[in-house]
């Protein structure tokens, strides 16, 4: 991950959402060492129970051994691990294929239109069906094989839910895209006093 990129959201971040709770990343590698092994699956297990750690500043690798739901383990990888890590502890060394926000509903909105301010298209994000893992990494990871690539809302799962607050939802943009909505920032609805009236509830 460029230094550039990385700190030129955070000064965007903190300066249009108030330094609202940051993204993870995920991505896909062949390499060991790059975060901390989740621990090996003992029973049954929801993936994003354990994404609080990565949320709270703690990278975490996973691989099949270390996933400990069925339908976690059902996607193809590209890669033997998934490494997850909040985008504060990039390094240059990584490179974050999927950015994930736990976002809340005037948190979500500025996500949302962002993600479409520059779109003819109106639905220029999905909410595809599926399990709550699946609308983090595997509906927006493959968002990156399209030449447009979406934004995907999700955690609409009822079994996931139990693992996030009761009014968050999440906003997961393929890398690809997410530079280009960085990159309009300040240039967007986000200098608007209309946003600045969201602004100060978040």
């Amino acid at each position: 991950m460029e230094k550039s990129i990385k700190d030129g959201f955070l000064a965007k971040w903190k300066k249009y959402f108030n330094g609202a709770e940051l993204p993870i990343t995920f991505y896909y590698t062949d390499e060991t060492g790059r975060a901390g092994m989740a621990p090996r699956s003992t029973g049954h297990r929801c993936i994003i129970a354990d994404l609080s750690q990565v949320r709270g500043g703690k990278p975490v690798c996973f691989d099949v051994d270390t996933i400990g739901c069925m339908g976690g383990k059902r996607f193809k990888a590209p890669g033997h691990f998934i490494v997850f890590k909040r985008w504060d502890q990039l390094d240059e060394t990584d490179q974050p294929q999927v950015v994930i926000f736990f976002a809340r509903p005037d948190m979500l909105a500025g996500l949302f239109t962002l993600a479409n301010f520059d779109q003819e298209d109106p639905n220029g994000v999905i909410a595809p069906f599926g399990s709550g893992c699946s609308s983090i990494v595997y509906h927006p990871f493959a968002q990156l094989q399209s030449s447009r690539p979406k934004p995907v809302i999700g955690m609409f799962d009822v079994s996931a839910r139990p693992h996030v607050a009761k009014d968050e939802l999440t906003f997961s943009v393929p890398m690809a895209r997410f530079r280009t909505m960085i990159d309009y920032m300040d240039e967007s609805f986000l200098i608007t006093g209309s946003w600045k009236k969201i602004q100060k509830r978040i």
